[in-house]
């Protein structure tokens, strides 16, 4: 081979439109705290590529000094949209529940498998606080945490 040359031009655009609400409220030692919101995620590449091979003369690096041309054109497009969740329950200060939700649709994926769900819940219960007056004076903080959740994406990770 007798030399190589690469020219790429890429061109990326990606928009995101959000949406986002929340709410707290408290009601004696309990309080409550609800989000809930979406997203839409639009995203195009195209990608204009030459490779050229094997120079006729060295050291001159255009697309037309070589024997062997390889053009390459790609435009690649993808959306995700996205509703969300979660919400808090907490019980003075030290007992906590969490929970959250979202569920992604994406254009990549086949009509029938393109939504994905992915849920989430915890439970946190701060000892410390709750039993403050009985704790040993070195501990200042202890903490007994539990979570479940599900992850997911599509094929373009």
């Amino acid at each position: 081979m007798n030399g190589e040359y690469i020219q790429d031009e890429r061109r990326f655009r990606e928009l995101n439109a959000d949406v986002l609400l929340g709410a707290r409220r408290k009601f004696g030692n309990i309080s409550v705290d609800l989000m809930a919101g979406g997203n839409q995620m639009r995203r195009k590449l195209n990608r204009n590529n030459v490779l050229v091979n094997d120079f006729y003369t060295r050291g001159i690096y255009t697309l037309t000094n070589g024997r062997l041309l390889q053009p390459l054109y790609e435009v690649s497009e993808r959306q995700v949209n996205s509703v969300y969740g979660s919400a808090e329950v907490s019980y003075n200060g030290y007992l906590y529940v969490n929970g959250t939700v979202r569920n992604d649709w994406f254009s990549t994926l086949s009509p029938q498998n393109r939504s994905i769900l992915y849920p989430s819940i915890t439970a946190s219960f701060i000892f410390t606080d709750a039993f403050r007056d009985r704790m040993p004076a070195w501990m200042d903080y202890g903490k007994l945490r539990v979570a479940y959740a599900e992850v997911g994406s599509d094929t373009d990770v």
